[in-house]
């Protein structure tokens, strides 16, 4: 199930982006943190902060990348 629910949020997420709507690709992935979050999938928490890094640092914000990866970097220390 993680598997799935991982890739259907990755591949939305792209669609976004690949359709001029960067806005929309954050929000899902804020989702799938926030579901893996909640269910204690911390692989889909630490994948979907990843790729919110990636994308964010790819549209130049430097902040906002640097504190996904912050949340990365604490949940992988928990």
């Amino acid at each position: 199930m993680l598997d799935c629910v991982l890739s259907a949020y990755f591949v939305m997420a792209r669609i976004a982006v690949h359709k001029m709507n960067p806005e929309r690709a954050h929000t899902l992935l804020e989702w799938a943190e926030n579901q893996g979050n909640t269910r204690g999938w911390g692989r889909l928490s630490a994948a979907a902060a990843s790729e919110r890094a990636r994308l964010c640092l790819d549209e130049g914000r430097i902040d906002e990348g640097a504190e996904c990866l912050n949340r990365l970097e604490r949940g992988v220390q928990a």
